[in-house]
């Protein structure tokens, strides 16, 4: 164990948490670790990243954690703590996923009440956090000023992937423009929705660069886009070799969106 570099676990382990409080201290030289949550909690799953030891871990997943929603929002605090006080010198990756059990909630502060201990992390490279399309049971304020202390946070994010159901108004494109410039290595961005309203008094001084993928949690659902085919010049004004994510179940106004891009890329391509 002592040379063991990649761990894949599901939890809960079979061990006892004697035996497991013993192995994870024997993982010195683990760099990157993959939790199976899907018959384990969030609590759980935080007891056993607080039982690593190494001091190299620079990857962390965890995947369907059930929590319930009543203790959501601290869990997620914890789980932000946790990796900040122990891993903040070599963490670079940091995924989680979250099947919420109960009654549904508002998150009472916005997302990055909650991230904060991770936005001191300044070489984060990727980030994703998803609640469960399933559940519909949890929505979280994002304002545009989230997005913009996340980008100022981790200006050298390459993927971005939050997708949950959110609490207040979708970001402008304007904001979308303004994130992607201070993240100049992204190369795939998911956001729970979007405000289109505006984009056809939106201007670009220059593309960005890597971004290749691009996506909404909401399928377009709750997103604003009263006119797909402005929307689809103005992401391939911004994002030249984007690919846009396109949900089975996606609402007419995304898929027009879709559909649009492609139109102008095959021309360019002809």
């Amino acid at each position: 164990m002592d040379n063991l570099r990649s761990l894949k676990l599901r939890l809960p382990t079979p061990l006892g948490h004697n035996a497991l409080d013993s192995a994870t201290r024997s993982f010195d030289a683990l760099r990157d670790v993959s939790l199976d949550c899907k018959q384990a909690s969030l609590d759980d799953a935080i007891a056993f990243l607080r039982a690593i030891s190494s001091p190299h871990l620079e990857s962390v997943r965890l995947d369907h954690c059930e929590c319930p929603t009543s203790s959501l929002a601290t869990s997620l605090l914890e789980f932000c703590t946790v990796l900040h006080n122990k891993f903040r010198s070599t963490v670079r990756s940091i995924s989680l996923s979250v099947t919420p059990i109960g009654s549904p909630i508002v998150f009472e502060h916005p997302l990055v009440k909650y991230l904060e201990p991770l936005l001191h992390i300044h070489e984060l490279a990727e980030f994703r956090f998803a609640i469960s399309r399933t559940s519909r049971n949890v929505s979280i304020p994002v304002p545009e000023s989230n997005l913009v202390s996340i980008a100022e946070s981790w200006p050298r994010l390459s993927h971005l992937g939050l997708n949950y159901d959110p609490a207040d108004e979708p970001p402008t494109v304007w904001t979308i423009s303004t994130f992607a410039w201070r993240c100049p290595s992204l190369t795939t961005l998911n956001l729970p929705c979007i405000d289109a309203r505006d984009v056809a008094f939106a201007s670009l001084d220059s593309p960005h660069p890597s971004l290749i993928s691009f996506g909404i949690f909401d399928g377009g659902w709750d997103s604003l886009i009263p006119e797909p085919g402005n929307l689809a010049k103005f992401l391939k004004a911004l994002f030249p070799k984007v690919v846009l994510e396109q949900p089975q179940l996606g609402a007419e106004q995304w898929t027009q969106t879709v559909e649009c891009l492609e139109k102008l890329q095959a021309v360019v391509g002809s």
